[in-house]
């Protein structure tokens, strides 16, 4: 489609702290909680409220959060608005069919595996325990709901 991305990663500043592992850790359940709430809670009933169109309610709310994502560096610059439009409409399916602690397991645990990936591949060893931390805790809630699944 000829989008064009630079190879180094936007999120370098991670390997500027003591502890690697706390930039993805509180940048990834800060993201999951207050945009799954903003966006998919009140934007899409706000939006099922003002449209009373079920797609409206999904498609709008979407697209703000995507294109409030377009700060990458990347080419032509509504590519990754476009991407993340269609993430969001996936996540407000998944709030509608599954409720909103989905939505922010769900967000958490996609940004989690993005900001920890620089981390296991850096190279260094510190650095590969503290990505690993990161995306053994995304694993978290899919392993107790496996066990709770189980369960019932």
């Amino acid at each position: 489609m000829g989008a064009w991305l630079p190879a180094e990663g936007p999120h370098s500043e991670i390997f500027n702290n003591l502890f690697p592992f706390l930039t993805p850790l509180t940048i990834s359940l800060v993201a999951a909680i207050s945009e799954e709430t903003i966006y998919r809670l009140f934007g899409i009933s706000l939006f099922k409220k003002l449209s009373g169109s079920t797609a409206v309610a999904l498609i709008v709310p979407a697209a703000i959060w995507a294109f409030g994502h377009s700060n990458y560096p990347v080419f032509p610059v509504y590519i990754r608005g476009i991407e993340l439009t269609i993430a969001g409409v996936l996540f407000g399916l998944a709030f509608l069919h599954y409720g909103l602690v989905a939505c922010i397991v769900a967000h958490y645990v996609f940004d989690a595996v993005a900001l920890g990936m620089p981390l296991v591949t850096s190279g260094n060893s510190t650095y590969l325990i503290s990505g690993l931390v990161i995306m053994g805790l995304a694993l978290v809630p899919g392993v107790a709901g496996f066990f709770a699944g189980r369960r019932a």
